[in-house]
């Protein structure tokens, strides 16, 4: 395994460890009864992931840990430990190297890093590494405001500068592909829907929109990520004139400087009624993959769709799945990774989708579980973070 300055598994050495920083394995996933139905669809028959025990309890809904890859074989996990307050508390933890054939053996993982150390994040809305492997930023509540820990070499904290971010509440994070900018799309204090470039290492705002579109009586932010040349795309639900708060699902595209890139672009133009979108993500060529729901709660159905700059493709719909948690993709942008819960019963579950071809594939992850978030490494290596028989968990599924 490889030594870094600060990376969160040579910190954790260096660190006065929490006595959570001893790992356990808890085992394979929870096998599935024989019998049970099927709500999504039935897994192709293969290796079972590994399950390693997060230090911590999980939240009452469901969330465990944000994650992120580091270099092409480890992973990072930033805990979203419940709190007091109604709120989450995050501390980094360096999990290492975890395959489906288990943990590495590493003597420095997995392991919390001491609050001496680096300090814990409120509300942490993002863990990501940069381009160099070696940095890695946390995004969330930094002592009172919306900011960042770096991690190099030592622990910067950064408060983000803006109006925008006092106060506000459901916010998305992404960190572009240099590192150098932290996208955040807020819904600020007055409920206006607000996409935001700010230093990563400063703070300052580079750049701040808001997000209007002509017919609709506002803008609910949903998510962001980021395009592989600068800038970002970002999906909201637009809520229109009539009853009962119908909403259209729509996507846009933004350069570095936040400059609108073309037309927003509705993610189910064949749904008059309602629909929301989830998750968003940008595959190497520049198409948006976005998680996309039409109808309401007790009828609702996920969609998978792509989006270029005017066409918008369904890729799968799933009926049966329900409570998405994490999404992400491939760095090849031919696989995307969705961990669901399954209508009906309790099964955490990842969906795999092969977005060439049209078609998906299952992993079961626990019979008893939720689920949280998704990672994918440039070598393929896929971790999904939540909670099975009320432990916080990590799966490594490939």
């Amino acid at each position: 395994m490889r030594t870094r300055s600060l990376s969160v598994a040579g910190a954790c050495a260096a660190a006065l460890l929490l006595t959570a920083c001893t790992h356990e394995t808890a085992g394979s996933a929870t096998p599935r009864g024989v019998d049970a139905p099927r709500a999504v669809p039935t897994p192709t028959p293969g290796p079972d992931p590994s399950t390693v025990r997060l230090p911590g309890p999980p939240t009452e809904n469901g969330r465990a840990a944000l994650l992120a890859p580091q270099g092409d074989d480890e992973v990072v996990a930033l805990l979203r430990e419940p709190t007091d307050e109604a709120g989450y508390l995050g501390a980094l933890v360096s999990l290492g190297l975890i395959t489906p054939e288990g943990p590495g053996s590493g003597p420095d993982e997995p392991g919390v890093l001491d609050e001496s150390v680096v300090p814990a994040v409120g509300d942490p809305v993002l863990v990501a590494t940069g381009p160099d492997g070696e940095t890695t930023v946390l995004v969330g509540d930094v002592g009172g405001a919306i900011g960042a820990l770096v991690l190099t070499d030592s622990v910067v904290t950064v408060p983000f500068r803006s109006p925008a971010l006092v106060g506000a509440q459901e916010v998305d994070a992404v960190l572009s592909p240099d590192g150098e900018v932290v996208y955040l799309l807020v819904r600020t204090a007055a409920d206006l829907a607000v996409l935001l470039a700010v230093g990563t290492l400063d703070g300052q705002v580079r750049a701040e929109v808001e997000l209007t579109r002509p017919g609709g009586t506002r803008v609910v932010p949903r998510a962001l990520a980021a395009l592989p040349d600068g800038g970002v795309v970002t999906t909201a639900d637009v809520v229109v004139p009539g009853g009962e708060d119908d909403s259209t699902a729509v996507l846009a595209r933004w350069d570095a400087g936040l400059a609108p890139i073309g037309e927003q672009v509705e993610l189910a133009p064949d749904e008059d009624a309602y629909s929301t979108t989830f998750e968003v993500a940008v595959l190497a060529d520049g198409t948006a993959v976005a998680l996309v729901a039409t109808g309401r709660v007790a009828g609702q159905v996920l969609r998978l769709v792509t989006a270029t700059a005017d066409v918008v493709t369904t890729v799968e719909e799933l009926p049966e799945a329900i409570d998405p948690g994490g999404y992400a993709v491939d760095a090849a942008g031919a696989t995307a990774y969705l961990a669901v819960r399954e209508r009906g019963a309790p099964y955490a579950t990842l969906v795999v989708a092969d977005l060439g071809a049209g078609t998906t594939d299952t992993v079961d992850l626990c019979r008893e579980g939720a689920v949280d978030d998704v990672a994918v490494a440039a070598d393929g290596g896929v971790w999904v973070s939540g909670v099975c028989d009320d432990d916080a968990v990590v799966w490594a599924v490939r």
